[in-house]
């Protein structure tokens, strides 16, 4: 599959609104990129698909934000400063994803500690030419990662 390419904040979070349309409990989505890549603007836009109108920032310094919803809520991690499966834990537990999507930053390292359908985005920045732009990856990191499909039928 190609990469998806969006050429500004706007368009990201439309992304991201599509991808809260397709979005069920339990789904893991890990939102990998450099600083400044998007992840944070597409979490807006998964936020806003999802009906919530609370402003989404990072949980960079907070690690774990919590934002509920109608009928799904949004979990929002940043677990880059985690060390261990207890520190994730105390993040993120099963039965809190039942009714949320989980969005992941930097947690590619964490894959296999996630149930669910779990999917990794890659945000590459930037596009030759097209500062504002981003391609964008996904890759299906579940034996059960039925979120692939539906994220590919919304790009």
């Amino acid at each position: 599959m190609n990469p998806l390419r969006v050429h500004s904040a706007t368009e990201m979070q439309e992304f991201g609104e599509r991808v809260a349309s397709v979005a069920q409990g339990t789904d893991v989505i890990i939102l990998t990129g450099e600083l400044g890549a998007g992840k944070t603007t597409f979490a807006q836009g998964v936020a806003r698909g999802l009906g919530i109108t609370e402003p989404v920032t990072s949980p960079t310094f907070v690690l774990s934000k919590s934002y509920p919803g109608t009928p799904l809520g949004l979990l929002h991690l940043d677990v880059y400063r985690i060390s261990s499966p207890d520190e994730l834990l105390d993040l993120w537990s099963e039965s809190d994803a039942q009714h949320a999507v989980t969005l992941v930053e930097w947690g590619a390292p964490w894959l296999g500690e996630f149930s669910g359908s779990v999917v990794e985005l890659i945000f590459n920045v930037p596009i030759q030419g097209d500062a504002d732009a981003r391609e964008i990856e996904l890759v299906a990191c579940s034996d059960n990662a039925d979120l692939v499909g539906r994220i590919t039928g919304v790009m």
